[in-house]
């Protein structure tokens, strides 16, 4: 149970570094207004969701911690796969 909770601190960087870039930096899409980017255009491709939904604070912190866990975990797979191929 001890590893499950242990981050490795380059994952968690470079988390950061996708989160940073894809809430901040990239344009934003018209009707998404707010946090949580990555999962929302996952949960909603077309883009239509409610505006009002994405002003709540809670919503918002919800959704960046949702894509710190998507991100993190799609990070980790991606950095192991690459350790062991060019091993």
């Amino acid at each position: 149970m001890k590893n499950f909770f242990s981050f490795e601190t380059m994952y968690v960087r470079i988390t950061f570094i996708i989160i940073l870039l894809t809430t901040y930096l990239v344009p934003r899409h018209g009707e998404l207004d707010g946090f949580g980017y990555p999962f929302a255009y996952i949960n909603f491709p077309s883009g239509r969701v409610g505006i009002t939904i994405f002003r709540s604070t809670y919503v918002n912190i919800l959704y960046l911690f949702l894509d710190f866990i998507l991100i993190y975990m799609a990070v980790k797979i991606f950095c192991e796969a690459a350790k062991k191929i060019f091993k």
